[in-house]
């Protein structure tokens, strides 16, 4: 609230000031042309620029009623072993002070982690604070929340949840209220209609394919121009994932650790692609950039992420919108999917597909 009177102050003396020194005599001046006009203004504009730095103060005030149960990291260290340690889903919450879907979160997050108490961990990282670990998990944006079993990222929730939407993501990772009953409401909505392997309602998305289908054929165009088909895979596994966009955090994490892991996956048998919207042009960037080393697949018309079902709903800032839904599928030497996961994590591409070869 200190913040906003001053503002309001120094907006009033530098509109008095302008409108004296630019003041006139007709009656048709500008407001900077008369002090008391000027200082009106000023303090308007100050008032203002207050509101769109720093947000509601009303808001904000209530926003740091923080539950006792929140775990608020002072060291970038204190995650790595909190999640490390911890066998229950754990929700990881990038937040900033200045952000104002934010501090509309806090108090949701709050009452979430009354609701849950030991069934679920709630921790707040401030990405001001701690630049490190929002590069680390590649933030590109806040509020920005993760949930981790077992120390591995199962699900990242873009944007302002309602502690519903939030609780429901918790109990679908496996969480427990903190008196040991499901949600009952958030249980009813994870059992809507599911496909063996999947997370991703069917009501999100037209196709959603199961274990023991068929892969859809498909005949792309990759980083260099080259035509590349399914075909060219039979009698081998092989790694099909899709990503939304190139070059950005998400992507390049998910896309680096599939590189790193190219001879272990090979040792096993096993090729991978990528897929994603952008052009033959954009993943040959991508692939110079990081050096990836393996077909990037431009899917400009999306046909083929509509026939594996991974075009379809997603939500930012609480508003849906079309695109890619982060996904990988693992074919057998028969063209057969052995293994599918819907909304994958960046850094559990991987770990799906070792987990799948055991």
């Amino acid at each position: 609230m200190i913040k906003f009177i001053l503002f309001v102050l120094v907006g009033g003396a530098i509109g008095a000031g302008l409108g004296y020194f630019g003041k006139c005599t007709s009656g048709t001046c500008p407001f900077t042309a008369n002090p008391f006009r000027g200082a009106g203004f000023g303090a308007l504009f100050g008032l203002l620029f207050a509101f769109s730095t720093y947000g509601n103060p009303l808001q904000a005030k209530a926003a740091q009623a923080d539950s006792s149960r929140l775990v608020v990291i002072g060291e970038a260290a204190e995650l790595a072993s909190l999640l490390s340690s911890t066998t229950v889903p754990v929700l990881v919450d990038f937040y900033a002070d200045w952000c104002g879907p934010c501090r509309r979160l806090a108090p949701e997050l709050s009452a979430v982690a009354d609701l849950w108490q030991d069934g679920a961990k709630i921790v707040k990282v401030n990405v001001d604070k701690h630049r490190e670990l929002a590069e680390k998990y590649g933030v590109n944006g806040i509020p920005d929340m993760r949930i981790f079993v077992s120390g591995v990222e199962k699900e990242q929730l873009v944007g302002y949840r309602g502690r519903d939407a939030i609780s429901e993501r918790l109990t679908a990772a496996g969480g427990v209220l903190g008196h040991g009953e499901k949600l009952e409401t958030t249980a009813k909505q994870t059992a809507a209609p599911v496909a063996s392997d999947n997370n991703q309602k069917e009501e999100e998305m037209a196709i959603v394919l199961k274990v023991g289908d068929k892969a859809p054929a498909f005949e792309l165009k990759d980083q260099n121009g080259n035509v590349v088909s399914l075909t060219q895979f039979a009698g081998k596994k092989l790694l099909i994932y899709f990503y939304p966009k190139a070059n950005t955090p998400g992507c390049t994490a998910q896309s680096c650790a599939v590189s790193e892991s190219l001879a272990q996956l090979g040792a096993a048998g096993v090729a991978a692609v990528g897929i994603s919207p952008d052009s033959p042009e954009r993943q040959k960037k991508f692939d110079d950039k990081h050096s990836l080393g393996f077909p990037l697949l431009a899917d400009e018309e999306k046909t083929v992420a509509e026939a594996y079902g991974v075009w379809g709903e997603k939500s930012m800032y609480g508003k849906p919108f079309l695109g890619i839904v982060r996904s990988a599928f693992l074919v057998g030497e028969d063209g057969n999917l052995l293994a599918v996961r819907y909304k994958v994590s960046p850094g559990d591409t991987v770990p799906f597909v070792q987990q799948a070869l055991k």
